[in-house]
């Protein structure tokens, strides 16, 4: 089944508070609180494209694929891209939450560095 998974994008870029982010992005607190309890099964084009510059991805970053049958997992099936790992890729507070204190301002400085690297690159924007 083709479906939105929001939750995995919150996580994935740290907003703990989703429906405070939606609103401030211009979303209406109906269609926020709609998305963010999964009771939301489409989007006008207009939406879909706010969406996307908001969390700053593609239409399939919004969306997950989860087989009905195991047989349908195949090098075929292009949906197989759509496939996301239960958990987030990287959550950055996790990440640094056992660094010492001191050390964060170098781990930022490296940070910058590698996104520098990555935008020059235009691999995101």
């Amino acid at each position: 089944m083709l479906k939105y998974n929001f939750e995995r994008l919150f996580q994935q870029r740290g907003i703990v508070k989703p429906l405070s982010f939606l609103l401030k992005a211009g979303f209406n607190r109906n269609f926020a609180s709609r998305l963010i309890n999964g009771r939301t099964n489409g989007f006008s084009p207009r939406q879909l494209e706010m969406l996307c510059n908001v969390f700053r991805c593609t239409p399939n970053d919004l969306m997950e694929w989860k087989p009905d049958k195991p047989e349908d997992v195949n090098e075929s099936n292009r949906l197989t891209s759509l496939i996301r790992s239960a958990t987030p890729l990287f959550n950055l507070s996790a990440f640094t939450s056992d660094m010492p204190f001191d050390t964060l301002p170098e781990f930022a400085k490296k940070v910058d560095e590698i996104k520098k690297e990555i935008l020059a690159k235009g691999k995101i924007s």
